[in-house]
């Protein structure tokens, strides 16, 4: 335990060191919810070219694999595990770096920010079940993970921690998700070929457009 700890520490001071102005504002923005709503209302609009009901069944799974792994986060195992942030560290106090002097709550594992992105990832991943989209919401979650350690406020074990709930969380909406389908849609996939690419492309024009409203944004 002592070793895995040791190298949790080693590893966020790789990852959590040399900052510059442009990457604070960037990673500051890739880390807020708001800054993703175009890629959200883009898979919207292709659900709801489906019909109404599919636009419901995306809304509540996606829903409810935030709601399931954020509490399963933050008010189960963040308590019972009371593992100090880095930011409340006082061993890495001289050593932290910190973006706009953000430090979050007391404790950091396991990260909410993972499992909520690792989990609406995992669920969309398996709805469209095409690479494009695999690829392009795995560059997404791993993007809004870091951007956690690089913020200071999380070690790279509270990011692989929600990580696992995140999947687990998708896994057992996507189960459900499956069961409820055919009742409202018998289309199998939901989504065409062209759906994914269009939304992969979307995540990707999203990201861009936040690397340039990093140029011109201040805290």
């Amino acid at each position: 335990m002592e070793y895995l700890q040791s190298l949790d520490y080693s590893i966020f001071g790789i990852l959590n060191g040399s900052h510059a102005e442009y990457f604070d504002h960037l990673m500051w923005l890739i880390g807020k919810t708001q800054m993703w709503v175009p890629m959200i209302l883009v898979l919207l609009w292709l659900s709801w070219r489906r019909g109404s009901m599919a636009t419901v069944l995306i809304v509540v799974a996606i829903a409810l694999t935030v709601l399931i792994s954020d509490q399963v986060s933050s008010s189960i195992i963040k308590p019972l595990a009371a593992r100090l942030r880095p930011s409340h560290d006082p061993s890495l106090t001289s050593s932290i770096e910190l973006v706009n002097n953000y430090r979050g709550g007391l404790y950091g594992f396991v990260s909410s920010h993972a499992a909520n992105s690792v989990g609406v990832a995992s669920l969309v991943i398996m709805i469209f079940r095409h690479r494009a989209v695999t690829i392009a919401m795995a560059l997404w979650a791993t993007l809004v993970s870091y951007c956690r350690i690089y913020e200071g406020v999380h070690f790279p074990g509270d990011i692989l921690g929600g990580a696992v709930i995140g999947v687990l969380s998708a896994l057992a909406v996507y189960t459900l998700y499956k069961r409820i389908k055919p009742r409202f849609s018998r289309r199998e996939p939901l989504f065409e070929s062209g759906d994914a690419k269009l939304f992969a492309a979307s995540v990707s024009v999203n990201l861009l457009l936040v690397s340039i409203i990093a140029i011109f944004h201040n805290f």
